[in-house]
Formats: C-alpha cells, structure tokens, sequence
C-alpha cells in the first residue's frame, strides 16, 4: 500500500474500501454549507474532527500526530479519489470489451 512521510512520521494506508465513502460523503456534506454561527460553527468542527478520527482508524496504520492531521487528510483523500479513478476506467475496460 501506500505511504506517506511528514517530519520523519511515515504514515501507511493499510485499507481502502467502499466502507470509508459514507464518511466521505458525510465530510463532504457538512463542509460544503457555511455555519450559521460561531456556536454552529464550533458544533461542526468537532463533527469534522471526529470524521477525520473515523477515516483514520479506518485506513491508516497509525493515527496522525495533531500537527500532520491536515497534510494527512489531504493525502488520503487524494489515494481515494486516485482509487475512485481507476475505477471508472475499469469500468469503461469493461464496456470497451464486452464484460
């Protein structure tokens, strides 16, 4: 699998599967629309933050220091879109030949 390395922390993707999209979908969803208020706004950032927790145990070996969180979300949301890619042209493979 994968690694990635941040201030001599090498992080390892350890799973990736269809079970990461619901909290994928649900990062996505509460990110896109502004908060209402500070108090909103603080409710969301704990919500954002315990996704990120969830996406973490789920995929990585390890989870991030505090200081690497962001650099590894980014990152992994990276292999997942690069994964969700492949897929599609797999699936376009497939209907090139047939099956």
């Amino acid at each position: 699998m994968k690694t990635f390395e941040i201030d001599g922390v090498e992080y390892r993707l350890v799973r990736l599967d269809a079970g990461v999209i619901p909290f994928i979908q649900l990062y996505q969803r509460l990110s896109a629309s502004p908060p209402k208020d500070v108090e909103e706004a603080k409710k969301r950032a704990g919500e954002l933050q315990a996704i990120m927790d969830e996406i973490f145990a789920m995929c990585l070996d390890q989870p991030p220091k505090p200081e690497h969180r962001w650099a590894v979300f980014v990152w992994l949301m990276d292999c997942i879109a690069e994964a969700g890619d492949r897929l599609v042209e797999l699936r376009k493979f497939r209907g090139k030949r047939g099956g």
